[in-house]
């Protein structure tokens, strides 16, 4: 893609691998627990055309540090993606994530970090057991939008985020920003340019910069 770099982001322990490419209001994508920065190249190049993207491979992915001493926690998820936010110079960019990356950007959001905007891909914070419960989005200030796959549930059983359950948890957050997109769990694969115009209309609604 032109115009892309690859730059190393010093964080504790290591560094962050993280693809920069394109210009534009400043645009994080974060990728999901199975995954590395290459998750979405049809995404990224569609979005890089308007955003300066910023795509980071997670601690332990790709080609970033690996975490000492098991996974690493949410604290230091976030704090990573801050780190790639101030190298960045960004002063409110918009945050997205796929699957697990949609949770580390809400709890990034609930931190108290610059961000615009969250935008959430078939990830969510859910329920009131785990580590991160639905209480998280009352202590988010910025705008929230979250689009589901309406296939995902084919897939897995025991997948959480079906037409019903997700009725559910609208009612619970009114101010949430909900869609869908008909397909599989992966959207950025399956759907990515619809993928792509959803972010960039949210995108404007929230102005990062």
């Amino acid at each position: 893609m032109h115009g892309e770099r690859t730059i190393h982001v010093p964080v504790a322990g290591g560094h962050l691998a993280v693809t920069d490419v394109g210009a534009g209001p400043p645009l994080l994508l974060l990728h999901g627990s199975n995954a590395d920065r290459s998750w979405c190249p049809r995404l990224l190049d569609s979005l890089a055309a308007t955003h300066r993207c910023l795509v980071p491979d997670r601690r332990g992915a790709g080609q970033s540090t690996a975490p000492a001493g098991g996974d690493p926690t949410w604290a230091t998820l976030v704090t990573d993606v801050h780190a790639v936010v101030r190298w960045s110079g960004a002063r409110r960019p918009l945050v997205a994530g796929a699957s697990w990356g949609a949770k580390i950007a809400l709890a990034y959001a609930a931190a108290g970090h610059p961000c615009a905007g969250v935008f959430g891909i078939d990830g969510a914070a859910w329920g009131n057991t785990g580590a991160l419960r639905e209480d998280i989005y009352d202590r988010i200030p910025c705008p929230v939008r979250l689009v589901f796959a309406s296939e995902a549930a084919r897939e897995e059983d025991s997948w959480p985020y079906t037409l019903e359950t997700v009725a559910a948890f609208s009612a619970r957050h009114p101010r949430l920003w909900i869609s869908w997109l008909r397909c599989g769990h992966d959207i950025a694969v399956q759907r990515p340019d619809d993928l792509a115009q959803l972010i960039r209309d949210f995108s404007r609604s929230v102005q990062p910069c």
